[in-house]
């Protein structure tokens, strides 16, 4: 005797509601859609996160990458620079590494950046990097003034 698994569907076509079920085996993998065994589980904290300074105002941001128990989706970057507080999204990206821009500043400047690590279902895990010190703008030699008439 065949096991098998019923899922429901719902759809409205021609303004009529109507319902189908449809009869998978017990096995059927990812492609249907299980509802009986949702995804929990955090993806790990994405480590060694660093920052490597690549300019007056840009820096590179790398970490090791992140596991989950399906896989992980994307990560989202986030800072409180510019002088924003909570955190404001930098920027999202799918690999573990992320070159973060600020608008020049002619001081310098310290900032944290916090990184998520993102599985399909949702689920997050942070790690946090503080301290993250952009230079400033360097400073522009002195100009000789203009000739005199």
């Amino acid at each position: 005797m065949k096991t098998t698994r019923t899922f429901t569907a719902a759809f409205l076509a021609l303004g009529l509601l109507a319902a189908i079920a449809i009869a998978a085996p017990a096995s059927a993998g990812p492609e249907w859609a299980r509802t009986d065994d949702p995804d929990t589980e955090q993806p790990t904290e994405p480590g060694n996160l660093t920052a490597t300074l690549t300019s007056y105002n840009t820096f590179e941001l790398t970490w090791d990458a992140s596991t989950d128990n399906v896989s992980v989706d994307h990560y989202r970057v986030y800072s409180t620079f510019p002088y924003s507080w909570p955190y404001r999204l930098a920027g999202t990206t799918t690999t573990p590494s992320f070159i973060y821009t600020a608008q020049p500043a002619w001081t310098s400047i310290t900032f944290g950046i916090s990184v998520g690590a993102y599985d399909a279902a949702g689920n997050v895990r942070w790690a946090d990097l503080y301290n993250v010190v952009l230079p400033g703008r360097p400073s522009l030699p002195p100009q000789s003034p203009p000739p005199s008439p």
